[in-house]
Order: C-alpha cells, then structure tokens, then sequence
C-alpha cells in the first residue's frame, strides 16, 4: 500500500521514516522537500552513500529537481568521482542553464578536475549574484594556484579575508601563497594591518603566529598564539601550534601540556599528536611514555613512518634492539627514500650483529645521498672495529671521492692508516687533512687513548703549524 508523507519538521522522525521504507523495500512517497531534508541530514553526518541513494530515489519521483542534482552533485565531489559530478551538472544545466548557484558549483567541479581556466570562467560568472562572495574569491584563489599563478591567488586570498575576517582556510592559503613567494616578512605587515582593523579576529592572530612561527621567532609566535587563545579559548589548532613552538625550542613539558589541551579539545586521537607526544617523552628520557604514544600513533595509522621510527628510536634505548629492528624496517619499507631510517636500521643491525644487513643499509643510505660525512665515518667503522682496515680505507676512499673537502674523511684515514701500519699514507692524508681544518685534529685523540701516541702525534701535527700548513 502506496504511503505519501508531508515534511512536517519532525526531523529525525522524518529520516527514520525514510529509512524503514528503505530497510523494508517500500514504495512510500515523499515531497521534493522532504528528500531535500533528509540528503542535508545525511551530508551534515557525512553519510554520503545514504545521501547519494536518497538524491537518485528523489529523482526518479521528481526527475527535474535541479535542488536534487545539485544535492547529487555534491555527494559525488565528497567522494571523488568528479567525471560524475560534471556529468550531474550537464544534466541540470538542461532544465536550468542559468542557475547562479550550479555556475558556481560547475567552477569547483572543474576545478578538482585540474580544468582551472574553466572553473576561473565559472567563479567570475557567478561571483556577482553569489551570496558568499568570499568563498567564490577562495575558490578561484584555489584555481590560480592550480595554474601556478601565485600572485593573483594572494590577490583572491586577500579579497576573501577582507570579506570574512574568521575564513580559516583562505587565511591558511594566503600565509602558503605568501611563503611560497618569498614574502614571509612582508605578510607580517598585512596580518598586522588586519589585526588593527580588527583586534578580535582570533584567526589573523593565529596566522600572524603561523608567520612567526615559519620565521623561527618563536617568541613572536607565542605570543600570537596565545593572544588567539584569548580570544577563543577553545581554539585548538592555536594549542597544537604552540605545542609545537616547545618543541621547536626544546621545551618539552611545555609542549606536553600545550598536545594535551589540544587533543582534550579535539575529543578524538590525533596520531600526528601522539607522535609528538612520543618524540617529547622521548627526549625527555621517558622511554616507556614514548613507547606508549608512539604504539597509540601506530593503532592509528599502521603505515606512518614517523611513528615507526619514533618507536624504533625508544626501543633501542631501552637495548631491545630486535624490536627496535623491526620498526626501523618497517619505516625504510614505508618511506625508503628517507636516509636516517636507513642508517638507524644500519645501527640496530650492527648491534645485533648481523654485519651483512648492516652494510647493505650502508649502501642503502649512501645511494639516497652520498655528501653526508657521517654516513662513511659510520660505515667505515663496522670494518674497522672487526679489523678489516682495507675494507674501512675502501668505504673511506669512496667517500673522500664524493666529499674531497671533508677533512674528517681524511682525519679518520689517518687513524685506519696507522693501525695498518702505513705510516707514509697516514702522513699524506694528516696534511690534507690539517690544510683543510687544522682545528679538527683532535678527532684523533678519540683512536689514540695511548698519551705517548697522542704526543707523537702532537709533535707532527705542531711541525706543520710551525710551517704555516694552514
């Protein structure tokens, strides 16, 4: 039997009517209205699927509703499938081709879909009778970064603000565009000329501290952060950036309680907090803290390498080091073109003793980025500490070869030298060496505790400062 309901505003009663019909497969009838209600109850709650389904079935019963389209048009951007939407929009520029609000929703369509001198066509179009004109000058902002044209998207970023003092997100693409460019300081006059218009815009106070924040003036930044707090106090992106600020400056209890208020806030876990959670515990030698933040991050996002290797990190503290290996493996498998992971995967091999894997990370790291002295030195020293000195001089000679200027290359040649019993080679690369910093010498000591060794060695050394070897 055919059932026919009126929107009433009874609200959720409507929609749990809507989904018994649903669930039992009925042939009930709404108003366009109603269906209208039900997809902005759906959309608001992120349901998509469900107010996709309802957009369809509202069509069928009321195929020329272009308030149905654009509702349809809306879930299928929400889910990515864009080649849809503009399909959608084709469709409703039939019945109604002069529709300011489907202009404007056409221009975000093609925008997504990198079309971006076509959704500009459609912003300028429509931005006349737009009832928000600070969200059409944001969106053709967006379109002009597509076309790499930086300097008209700082001019529709700043219409949109000027119109919208509290628009985030046009606030967050200006300080972008402006870093981007270059003008980091001189966006510092415009937030300020802002904030004298308006002193109570906690948003340009939060990005004045975004600013200060980039430019490492941190106490700068703090100061606009909290400022922003002053003004809205339950503003938690200003708490998470003033965390970071702590950290920045290694004020790590700081930054704890600045994380904290910020999640408390969110009422959710965030797994980029909890990773910076970790990493405060983690220098403050709370090792078992960081574990556990690090293993709330990972519960999160199983696949974040920063997570992978701050639990790697605090494991081999604690010298669980086949732990701590798996972890670091799993980081290199998640992000291998990022060099630490490798060397800190080297390292745990190395404790472990399994040589072989701890050189192929070796050679791992030095393929991403071979000028690092630090790489070889620590390469270099696996053979040397099992006292293969023409393996240690071989990894140092390849570094040498891709580093000529760095003198502690040479230095530690000097050492594997000598232990080898090549005095004559250990003398050339101590010159080399000396000429290219002199000062740095006394990375020697480190290999020689023996004192009359180092005053050996201190007497050569003084015959090439007396020769003005420098």
């Amino acid at each position: 039997m055919e059932k026919y309901f009126e929107n009433t505003g009874e609200g959720q009663d409507t929609v749990k009517r809507f989904e018994e019909m649903i669930s039992r497969d009925e042939n009930h009838f709404f108003d366009s209205s109603t269906f209208e209600f039900v997809i902005h109850h759906y959309i608001t709650n992120n349901a998509f699927e469900k107010a996709e389904r309802a957009c369809r079935l509202g069509m069928r019963l009321y195929p020329y509703s272009v308030e149905l389209m654009l509702s349809l048009i809306d879930c299928l951007m929400e889910t990515g499938r864009f080649e849809e939407a503009l399909d959608t929009v084709a469709l409703a520029e039939t019945y109604q081709p002069g529709d300011n609000e489907l202009i404007l929703m056409k221009g975000a369509v093609l925008q997504n879909l990198n079309e971006h001198e076509a959704s500009l066509e459609c912003f300028e179009r429509g931005m006349a009778l737009a009832d928000d004109k600070a969200q059409v000058y944001h969106q053709m902002g967006l379109s002009f970064v597509g076309l790499g044209e930086l300097e008209e998207a700082i001019s529709c970023f700043k219409e949109a603000v000027s119109l919208n003092s509290t628009f985030q997100d046009a606030l967050f693409e200006l300080g972008s565009c402006l870093e981007r460019t270059g003008q980091l300081e001189e966006s510092l006059d415009f937030y300020q000329q802002f904030i004298d218009q308006d002193p109570f815009a906690a948003s340009a106070w939060y990005n004045l501290g975004i600013v200060y924040d980039k430019l490492e003036r941190y106490d700068d930044a703090l100061f606009a952060y909290d400022y922003a707090l002053v003004l809205d106090e339950e503003f938690s992106s200003a708490y998470y950036n003033m965390a970071g600020v702590h950290l920045a400056k290694e004020d790590y209890l700081e930054a704890i309680k600045f994380y904290k208020k910020a999640q408390e806030l969110d009422g959710w876990e965030d797994v980029n907090v909890q990773i910076s959670l970790g990493r405060c515990y983690f220098q403050l030698k709370e090792d078992d803290s960081a574990i556990r933040h690090f293993q709330k991050a990972l519960e999160l996002d199983s696949a974040n390498d920063l997570a992978c290797y701050g639990m790697g990190e605090a494991l081999d503290r604690c010298e669980r080091w086949l732990q701590a290996l798996h972890y670091f493996a799993k980081a290199v498998e998640i992000n291998p073109a990022n060099q630490v992971y490798w060397l800190a995967k080297a390292e745990c091999e190395y404790k472990l003793g399994n040589i072989a894997s701890c050189v192929d990370a070796f050679q791992h790291a030095v393929l991403l980025d071979p000028t690092i002295e630090g790489v070889w030195l620590d390469w270099s020293l696996v053979y040397f500490k099992a006292d293969d000195y023409a393996k240690a001089m071989e990894v140092l000679i390849e570094g040498i070869g891709n580093i000529p200027e760095g003198a502690e290359l040479q230095y530690r040649m000097v050492v594997y030298q000598i232990h080898a019993g090549d005095f004559r080679e250990a003398f050339k690369y101590l010159e080399n060496a000396l000429i290219l910093d002199f000062d740095l010498h006394v990375v020697l000591f480190d290999f020689f505790k023996d004192l009359d060794k180092q005053k050996a060695l201190m007497r050569i050394i003084d015959q090439f400062k007396e020769g003005d070897v420098r």
